[in-house]
């Protein structure tokens, strides 16, 4: 019974989206900096299943927020969210090493 419980606190549901910014219901173990992955439906003929990422920056008590990394115009109240357990990175290779990056 315990796995059941882990593995829902892994899942949380869009509340709400405005200009970006994702408010989600139910990620109890997520951590500032996650990312996560969204689960939308993209056409209920083909019950094809889309996943943009996004990245939590604020932590409540019972919801995150997160900044979608896409365009967010296909993310709607109700659909799915699950935590990845990784936090952001960015691959690195040698030509990149020593230098100054600006975000």
């Amino acid at each position: 019974m315990s796995e059941s419980r882990t593995f829902y606190s892994n899942i949380g549901v869009v509340e709400s989206i405005s200009d970006g910014i994702i408010n989600i219901l139910g990620l109890q173990n997520a951590a500032n900096g996650e990312m996560v992955e969204i689960f939308i439906n993209s056409d209920l003929e083909s019950n094809e299943v889309l996943i943009q990422k996004a990245l939590i920056l604020n932590l409540g008590e019972k919801w995150v927020s997160a900044v979608c990394l896409s365009a967010d115009n296909m993310i709607k109240p109700g659909q799915f969210v699950a935590l990845t357990n990784e936090q952001m990175s960015i691959p690195v290779g040698d030509s990149l090493l020593g230098r100054v990056v600006n975000p």
